[in-house]
């Protein structure tokens, strides 16, 4: 197996497609983020839950359990790469989220051990704790505190809360929570609590952060998985309630009813205040899919209840959605679309596109999409040429990458309402290109160019972006420079270098920005806990120091500590001007699990 050393970002992107930390999904990163440090173990996973991991799109689940049906558990990263939905580069960026543990003979499978749940006996503890120092006196403090349970027989349990450094009070002011049960034979799973609904390509239902561009041609359709549990520090994407999904053959049908506001209620309730019924509404959902060698396709009614009275009954529905969607691959040619109308607001929405490979080592994706008086359009690649590199400190299957690489998108929208303040309507066009150049196992550089232009608001926004980085699989220096254009000339550049290895790792980064208007901002992706996605934005005329410190001093723990100065010595002082601020985080994770009996076969 190749001995990965991306971070969590690294290897979420590398797996979603994803080329910009602001379009990573929060609670998308916090589920993916676990598989990271409990793999899935591929062979001892039901249906159900190769579908609610994230991993893997419906027909991508259909291609496996055929497979393991037909030629006996998956042993490689080699072997899953000859599976139909699946390619080298798939197989490489699955590898840090899956293991190949088998009871069964090469050749055979042991359906009658599946558990549903995947691994069996672990018990997995987060907690963190950040003290903030501003220059102007004070504490503020953040914590949060998550729990997961993988028991035996197909049980599941997670319980995650937090506090915000903006709180009145020490008590936690969100958080999640979840119990699930992982059947056998028709029933699929269950859950209570707080749960992710995620159909077709959005249009019905589609719980957590909507993405609002593309980049990769992976990204173009959407990685639906219907039901999965959600633990998180945050609430507000995911639903409360009960859902569940049965199978009967290649059909599986979802259902599931969740309580809106229960949150901000609770919340209130905690606080000593009242929550009045009238905020509180029912979502019903139910999904009704077909999963084929070839093709996937479901309906999805789904609702949104008005407000309940003091009984708890619902007066009539405020949004009522029904919508059909299919993806097929036709010769390695990806087609997917959806179409969803709102009964209760007599509004359609419809969404079609196209993957494929007109060459080898070429991948092209068009879609177009119409929501709610907003056209959009794009097309985009990936693409690669060269002879491949061997990677330094890595070994194995997808150890080696080409000397060039890259992607570009064009995407264009028109909007025929009032978006911005004065225009009734409007459009929009944005262009990426980004290019990977391998220059030997040590060195890579890395460019990112993008151009967005609009009819109103920030109307055009010019960045470009380079990367170096140096990497012996164990050391790791980088420079990174990025300038911007909006309303003004913005420039941020930082120089990092850390070592990473089993049991210690450390990352120190030091940079400095002078970006004088908000239009000209920059996002930064910051190391942060496990689970944890820090991007924060970039303003004013500063610097910034941060480290980031990991020790595992045995098997079942592993300790973090996170550090970070920001100040603005290169400001004029003002009444407003934005003061300094230090802040350190700790983090504790502990992870008990069973012994694992099975064979765990090389990659």
């Amino acid at each position: 197996m190749a001995q990965n050393r991306l971070d969590e970002y690294g290897a979420i992107a590398r797996l979603t497609g994803e080329d910009n930390p602001e379009s990573i999904d929060q609670q998308m990163f916090e589920q993916l983020s676990q598989w990271l440090s409990h793999p899935l173990p591929l062979n001892h996973s039901s249906r159900s839950r190769l579908l609610s991991s994230g991993l893997f799109t419906p027909y991508q689940v259909a291609s496996l359990i055929d497979c393991r049906e037909r030629s006996g558990d998956i042993l490689s990263l080699a072997e899953l790469a000859l599976i139909d939905g699946f390619s080298t580069e798939t197989a490489a960026a699955l590898a840090p989220f899956i293991t190949f543990r088998s009871d069964a003979l090469p050749g055979r499978s042991d359906e009658d051990g599946r558990q549903g749940a995947g691994a069996s006996g672990v018990h997995k503890l987060q907690f963190r704790n950040s003290v903030r120092l501003p220059r102007d006196g004070g504490i503020e403090l953040n914590y949060g505190m998550k729990y997961r349970l993988t028991a035996a027989n197909g049980i599941e349990a997670g319980i995650g809360v937090s506090r915000g450094f903006t709180d009145r009070n020490y008590w936690p002011s969100g958080g999640t929570f979840f119990l699930a049960y992982y059947g056998k034979n028709h029933l699929g799973k269950v859950v209570v609590g707080d749960y992710n609904l995620r159909f077709g390509q959005g249009l019905a239902v589609w719980t957590g952060f909507s993405i609002s561009s593309v980049s990769f041609p992976d990204t173009f359709y959407r990685r639906s998985y219907g039901i999965s549990p959600c633990v998180s520090y945050s609430t507000g994407s995911s639903l409360k309630g009960v859902a569940a999904d049965f199978l009967f053959g290649k059909f599986t049908l979802a259902l599931s009813m969740g309580l809106e506001g229960f949150d901000k209620a609770l919340s209130r309730k905690l606080s000593g205040k009242d929550f009045p019924t009238e905020k509180l509404s029912l979502s019903p959902c139910a999904n009704l899919s077909w999963t084929g060698r070839k093709i996937t396709a479901s309906f999805t009614v789904a609702g949104t209840s008005g407000s309940l009275d003091k009984e708890g009954n619902a007066a009539g529905f405020s949004d009522v959605i029904l919508s059909g969607d299919f993806r097929c691959c036709v010769r390695g040619v990806d087609i997917f679309s959806e179409t969803a109308f709102n009964a209760v607001r007599g509004e359609a929405s419809v969404i079609a596109g196209t993957v494929f490979r007109p060459r080898d080592l070429l991948e092209v994706g068009v879609f177009a999409k119409y929501k709610k008086a907003t056209w959009s359009i794009a097309s985009g690649g990936r693409f690669t040429a060269g002879r491949k590199i061997a990677v330094a400190g890595e070994s194995g299957f997808g150890s080696t990458v080409a000397r060039h690489s890259g992607n570009f998108t064009v995407e264009g929208n028109w909007f025929d309402y009032e978006k911005f303040k004065g225009e009734k309507s409007g459009g929009q066009i944005r262009l990426t290109f980004n290019y990977f150049l391998r220059l030997n196992p040590l060195v890579s550089l890395d460019f990112r160019l993008c151009q967005r232009n609009r009819t109103a608001g920030e109307r055009n926004r010019s960045e470009l972006r380079s990367r170096f980085v140096w990497s012996d699989g164990t050391w790791t220096a980088a420079a990174v420079a990025d300038v911007v254009h909006c309303s003004d000339f913005g420039v941020l550049g930082y120089a990092e270098g850390g070592r990473s290895s089993g049991k210690f790792s450390c990352n120190v980064r030091a940079g400095a920005f002078r970006i004088d208007n908000w239009e000209d901002r920059l996002y930064v992706y910051e190391r942060d806990m496990p689970g944890n996605f820090n991007v924060p934005s970039f303003r004013g005329r500063g610097c910034w120091v941060s480290a980031f410190f990991s020790f595992k001093p045995s098997r079942v723990l592993r300790l973090y500590l996170r550090t970070c100065y920001i100040g603005y010595p290169f400001e004029e002082a003002k009444e407003n001007s934005r003061p300094a601020r230090t802040e350190v985080k700790a983090g504790v994770v502990l992870e008990i699990r069973a012994r694992e009996s099975s064979v765990s076969y090389p990659d």
